[in-house]
């Protein structure tokens, strides 16, 4: 079933405009691990995580990395 838009424009999402699965190309260094593993903790506990730094060096692909993690995490669980 595809998603929809809120707002007076409404029209469907393709299934695929976000592909939010763990990537095998992520590269995982120890840094970024414990940033990730940081992040997704205060996500799952309810806090808001920001991403600050200069322009390319991957906030939001690791956004988009964290977010499959949650979602990955969430669906282990049982909850959405």
């Amino acid at each position: 079933m595809a998603k929809t838009n809120s707002g007076p424009s409404a029209a469907p999402l393709p299934a695929d405009v976000l592909n939010l699965e763990p990537s095998d190309s992520f590269v995982m260094t120890p840094e970024v691990e414990s940033i990730a593993r940081r992040a997704l903790t205060y996500l799952q506990a309810g806090f808001p995580v920001h991403f600050a730094g200069p322009p390319g060096v991957g906030k939001t692909t690791l956004a988009f990395h964290i977010a499959a993690l949650l979602l990955s995490h969430r669906a282990a669980a049982g909850r959405r």
